[in-house]
């Protein structure tokens, strides 16, 4: 499991949510008026498949997020992003365009998942179980997204691929009220191993 996948998967599934009855605009306007009223977000994840396991927390307030786990760490303080990953041995300094940031922050995503897919849902005693299907062909085929009736937040989330792969994330101990400091989005040499090298790709 790559960092990349891991990364989209976690930050792509703490911005889905809907609600019976609402249209989708509606949804996405409650989504992020609560996010706006959070003052920073802190969350767990676990994201699970075939090959193995990724756990860890994210971080979020505003445009900026923090995730930290064993195999990926990654900073965004709103124009700069460092990427950590255990795999390459190195940290990634890059400066996302409009495209990636809609692509990888929750709250960009949310606002164009209307366009982008068509949506379906049954209800169960505390859940709305959500099923998004994209409506032009692209590397997710399907994700099945699980969400707390009395919360509104996400449980748990079934990502299909179109490389026959299915990724399950679980989200939890949600943490409002964080008001993080800047210094929480911007990297930290020491949450790396020693002499890690930076790679500039702006």
């Amino acid at each position: 499991m790559t960092y990349r996948i891991i990364l989209s998967l976690i930050i792509g599934v703490l911005g889905f949510g809907t609600a019976w009855g609402q249209s989708a605009a509606q949804v996405v306007d409650k989504v992020l008026e609560g996010y706006n009223r959070s003052n920073g977000i802190s969350a767990t994840f676990n994201v699970a498949n075939a090959q193995g396991t990724s756990a860890g927390t994210i971080d979020m307030m505003g445009k900026k997020y923090r995730i930290l786990s064993k195999d990926m760490k990654c900073w965004f303080d709103g124009k700069t992003q460092w990427t950590y990953s255990s795999v390459t041995g190195e940290v990634n300094v890059t400066t996302p365009g409009a495209a990636e940031i809609a692509q990888s922050h929750p709250y960009s995503i949310i606002s164009s998942l209307s366009k982008q897919c068509s949506l379906s849902m049954k209800a169960t005693a505390n859940d709305y179980i959500i099923t998004f299907k994209p409506k032009k062909k692209g590397q997710i085929t399907q994700a099945v997204v699980t969400i707390g009736k009395k919360t509104y937040q996400v449980q748990k989330a079934v990502i299909s691929t179109s490389d026959r792969q299915s990724y399950t994330t679980t989200i939890s101990h949600y943490t409002t009220g964080k008001n993080f400091p800047a210094s929480t989005f911007v990297f930290n040499k020491s949450q790396v191993p020693a002499g890690t090298e930076v790679v500039d790709l702006r």
